[in-house]
């Protein structure tokens, strides 16, 4: 091999050297100024872990009872008292508790359905509706209160963070007063969600006596609970039956509307067993 022959051999080994120097940082630098793609946070669920533990030591769901509830209804409004009637429901559906209410008059028929853990009572979710009009539509977790309501102007959302689970006012809260473990000088505290007032009320519940209260051809032993809002100033009363799965024979509600102390009476008059 001559000295010409020798130079193009080592020119030759430089410039593969040199290509596959160029080709690794040229692949490096692909891989360094890569655009990176990532996954998009994947949406949390509410942990539902909270609602499902008792909130009141000794709840008797045991002695839930299922069925149909007739009442007769006399309700104080600014034109002055309407009666109604009062139907609720109590059923078990899919693991859970479904409480519904529907109540009619002469002039409309509103509904007020609860979605309701079958251990602690708590709600998760609530739909109130008039005929056919939604117009509550609410989730609950242990944390947040979210939902829609229809007002005049439109579909509004609103929400409210929860320091702990709470009831809701309505068909939940009497559930859950109905399911203590009463006794004559019971006394506990629960707080629940009014969305008339967009507040959490907390209100003390005790058992002042065990009084015959007179249904239908019998008198039945009930249990008479006064249930106190301070802040409101509002005292409701329950009769509340003292067998084996209690229901409200009657209850004298105070309600906070057009700022003012409005009475909502209703009594049972029917039950109807699933």
């Amino acid at each position: 091999m001559n000295i010409f022959e020798m130079k193009l051999k080592n020119i030759y080994y430089i410039t593969l050297y040199i290509l596959l120097i160029s080709t690794t940082f040229v692949i490096s630098s692909c891989q360094i100024f890569k655009v990176k793609h990532t996954d998009p946070p994947k949406k949390q669920t509410p942990d539902k872990t909270e609602m499902k533990k008792p909130i009141v030591k000794g709840m008797r769901i045991g002695a839930l009872k299922l069925g149909k509830f007739v009442y007769k209804a006399s309700v104080e409004k600014e034109e002055g008292f309407f009666d109604t009637k009062i139907f609720r429901e109590v059923k078990f559906q899919f693991g859970n508790i479904i409480i519904t209410e529907d109540v009619y008059n002469s002039t409309e028929r509103t509904t007020d359905r609860f979605v309701i853990d079958s251990i602690s009572l708590l709600p998760y979710s609530r739909v109130y509706s008039s005929g056919i009009e939604e117009i509550i539509n609410v989730k609950f977790s242990s944390s947040s209160i979210e939902g829609n309501i229809l007002l005049p102007s439109g579909v509004t959302p609103f929400s409210r963070i929860l320091q702990q689970p709470v009831f809701s006012d309505g068909f939940s809260i009497d559930l859950a007063i109905t399911l203590l473990p009463l006794s004559v000088g019971y006394k506990t505290k629960l707080s629940y969600y009014d969305f008339k007032l967009d507040d959490i009320r907390n209100i003390n519940v005790e058992v002042a006596t065990m009084e015959l209260y007179p249904f239908g051809n019998e008198s039945i032993d009930c249990y008479r609970v006064f249930v106190t809002d301070e802040e409101n100033g509002t005292i409701d009363t329950y009769w509340i039956s003292a067998d084996e799965y209690p229901k409200i024979i009657k209850a004298d509600i105070q309600v906070i509307s057009d700022y003012k102390k409005r009475s909502k009476t209703y009594e049972l008059i029917e039950t109807i067993n699933h």
